[in-house]
């Protein structure tokens, strides 16, 4: 960008390598947790993996060589609170096992590894948490984690138990069973816990080893939780002040997925911001396109009509482009440019269901020219959808 006034305060190549420190510092701790996960460096996480996906604990393969599916069965939640029934919050979930087992299309985790604080407690009024569900499944390298709750009114009950695939989210089968809270409420127990076991034997059979091996190494059958945002918003360049450039208007869009081990999420954006300009600088397009990582981290907040809160900080490199319609005279020039740009921030969601949230994003680009490097900070509003 020689020839063109310098858009940025004296403290930008300060701030770049700040930007730079930060990110680098970022990268190299987040490739190393992810090689050690796969090559087996960190014991935890690299063991939960290779549990579930290469050398589980599992009986022998069944016929045709699959794999059962490991199952975690988590205590009921007692939605109405009414403690002459708080016994079935344990007997329900000990009521399965036994029909689970005899199918012999699954491999029973204890349910000792479920005994974590916040997992079975449900707030009054509301069903169990889902996505804590399935987190807790995944921490215990389950393939499958059946949950439910139940109601019991005076001498009556109700019980509702689904069993959820960690993998997709999706709910392969919900059962409701209705009776008396006597002792016929044992024999109830007992159907619904028999219907259940069958379904889920229909519903989710063995895995094939091979898709099991194949899953390790291949994109197309690993890669999973996508999501996506659309957003909205200002983007500031930076200055003590800026003399040229005012806030602008920006859009982005981003990409974000689980690939390989959950610690290792490929991310990717694209942003356009149209600056105003001032003095001798009529305008400024910037488009940026780059490519990094990010983890998403759930947050423990509660609100009414949100189902839970998740933040994922990223850091990405890439390059961005553009026009600077310079005015030095009475003639209007253009200048066009190609520059590096380092990009961190984070994304705040609040979502309104499985699929969809509301999101916010603070983030900050550095455009690295060599005379007149440029940062910017994004302040955005928008929507965020998994697929």
């Amino acid at each position: 960008m020689r020839g063109v006034p310098k858009i940025f305060g004296p403290w930008g190549i300060r701030l770049c390598g700040v930007l730079i420190s930060l990110a680098g510092l970022f990268f190299v701790g987040v490739e190393l947790l992810a090689l050690s996960a796969v090559v087996g460096i960190l014991p935890l996480h690299a063991q939960a993996e290779k549990t579930v996906l290469e050398t589980p604990p599992r009986p022998p393969p069944q016929e045709g060589n699959v794999i059962p599916r490991k199952v975690l069965v988590l205590d009921f939640v007692n939605q109405a609170k009414d403690t002459k029934s708080d016994y079935l919050s344990v007997s329900v979930a000990e009521a399965l096992l036994d029909p689970l087992k005899k199918t012999g299309k699954f491999y029973l985790l204890p349910r000792a590894s479920s005994t974590s604080p916040g997992i079975n407690s449900g707030a009054s009024g509301s069903t169990f948490d889902e996505n804590a569900a399935r987190e807790r499944g995944r921490a215990v390298g389950a393939d499958v984690v059946v949950i439910g709750n139940f109601v019991s009114v005076g001498d009556k009950v109700q019980i509702q138990t689904k069993a959820i695939d960690v993998h997709t989210g999706q709910i392969a089968v919900a059962k409701t069973a209705s009776g008396k809270l006597d002792a016929t409420v044992f024999d109830l127990i007992q159907s619904l816990a028999n219907d259940m076991s069958t379904a889920m034997a229909s519903a989710l059979p063995p895995i094939p080893s091979q898709l099991v091996i194949t899953q390790r190494v291949g994109f197309g059958l690993y890669a999973k939780d996508f999501r996506t945002h659309a957003f909205v918003g200002a983007g500031l360049p930076l200055g003590q002040p800026n003399p040229y450039l005012t806030l602008g208007l920006s859009a982005l869009a981003d990409l974000q997925f689980e690939f390989l081990h959950k610690y290792l999420n490929p991310y990717f954006s694209f942003a356009a911001t149209a600056a105003g300009g001032q003095q001798s600088v009529s305008g400024m397009t910037i488009f940026s396109a780059v490519g990094g990582v990010a983890y998403t981290f759930t947050l423990p907040w509660k609100f009414r009509y949100i189902k839970s809160f998740a933040v994922t900080p990223f850091v990405a490199a890439g390059a961005s482009f553009g026009t600077i319609r310079a005015a030095p005279d009475l003639q209007t020039q253009s200048y066009n440019y190609n520059v590096f740009t380092l990009s961190t921030g984070a994304t705040l969601d609040a979502a309104l269901s499985d699929r969809w949230s509301l999101a916010l994003t603070l983030r900050g680009n550095y455009l690295a020219e060599s005379q007149t490097p440029l940062p910017l900070i994004y302040v955005m509003l928008g929507a965020g959808y998994k697929i």
